[in-house]
């Protein structure tokens, strides 16, 4: 892989996958044990004990070394491909633990590391905060829309362009692939985990984004308090980000936990019965598919759009109001 860095790989199946190989390719143990390294031969004292980093060249090559896709190098590079992506998990893990939110965590399908009451439970805490996302920004809109409006001062006025410039400043920060679309990604490629749930999981994310860009203008918009507009902007930001404070330590570290179980299953399990007559493919870890048209389309499109429409709202309050007033603001309140 032409990346060193998990960060600098970008969100396509290939990209992820070559990563994931040139890591597992990096453990000699592993690769001693799938039988593509040899032991160095002693020396005059008998005292070397490491492992070249060469083929089988005195048993003869473990493959054909042509273009075909033979079976053992097939499932060398399934092997190989998982190997790395359960490495890779577990560093996601240590370094991306804020990029994990509750509908990552209820994509988790039903298993052993998952159990039933547990699955319920992060179900419906998913479903609750979806409805507090989607829902709650536009009842606060409405309510703000509906009241009777009053006469506006110099300093609703001003708190009014400050929070809307936070608000942009906001959104420019999260620009480009954030960390839960990394860990949505590698997740992803495993079989534990739910596709559709992990996306629907962005899909819910990003729509969240988009309602509360569009609450924020109009609350703000509709406030003629300091302290209705400061109480309404920092609510909607908090609506925002509810969904990653109900994220475990706990549940992140079985997850964790499961991750580095499995590398060393294939090691210690997969790695020396891939090459015996009985094994077949179905015995393989499988790698699930990766909606990579998803991944292109979300987030910078998205908070472009956000982005534009705060822009928008700036100069909407910042103009108008001299134009509907004409320079003349209450000061008696």
């Amino acid at each position: 892989s032409r990346f060193s860095r998990l960060e600098d790989v970008p969100l396509f199946r290939n990209d992820i996958l070559a990563y994931a190989i040139s890591s597992a390719a990096q453990d000699t143990d592993l690769l001693y044990q799938m039988g593509l390294f040899r032991k160095a031969t002693p020396g005059a004292d008998g005292t070397s004990k490491e492992r070249e980093l060469q083929p089988l060249l005195e048993s003869g090559n473990l493959f054909s070394g042509d273009y075909k896709a033979t079976p053992f190098a097939r499932r060398a590079m399934v092997i190989l491909a998982m190997a790395g992506l359960r490495k890779a998990g577990s560093t996601i893990l240590t370094e991306e633990s804020e990029g994990w939110d509750v509908y990552t965590l209820s994509a988790q399908k039903r298993g052993k590391n998952h159990p039933l009451t547990s699955y319920f439970m992060l179900t419906g805490a998913s479903f609750v905060c979806m409805l507090v996302q989607t829902l709650i920004p536009i009842l606060l809109c409405y309510r703000a829309i509906t009241e009777e409006d009053s006469q506006l001062t110099w300093d609703t006025y001003c708190a009014r362009i400050f929070f809307l410039f936070y608000a942009a400043f906001a959104e420019a920060s999260s620009w480009g692939l954030d960390r839960e679309e990394r860990v949505v990604a590698w997740l992803c490629f495993f079989p534990e985990f739910s596709v559709k749930r992990l996306v629907w999981g962005r899909v819910i994310n990003q729509a969240s984004r988009i309602m509360t860009t569009v609450a924020t203008i109009g609350l703000i918009q509709n406030s003629f308090t300091v302290f209705d507009v400061t109480l309404n902007s920092l609510a909607l930001y908090y609506i925002l980000n509810v969904d990653d404070d109900l994220v475990s330590t706990a549940a992140l570290e079985r997850i964790r936990n499961h991750q580095e179980e499995a590398y060393v299953t294939i090691k210690a399990k997969m790695a020396l019965k891939y090459r015996e007559p009985w094994f077949e493919d179905m015995h393989l870890p499988r790698i699930q598919e990766l909606p990579s048209r998803y991944f292109l389309l979300v987030s910078r499109r998205i908070g472009h759009f956000s982005l534009l429409m705060l822009c928008g709202a700036i100069i909407y309050a910042i103009f108008v109001p001299w134009f509907v007033s004409k320079g003349g603001f209450d000061h008696e309140r």
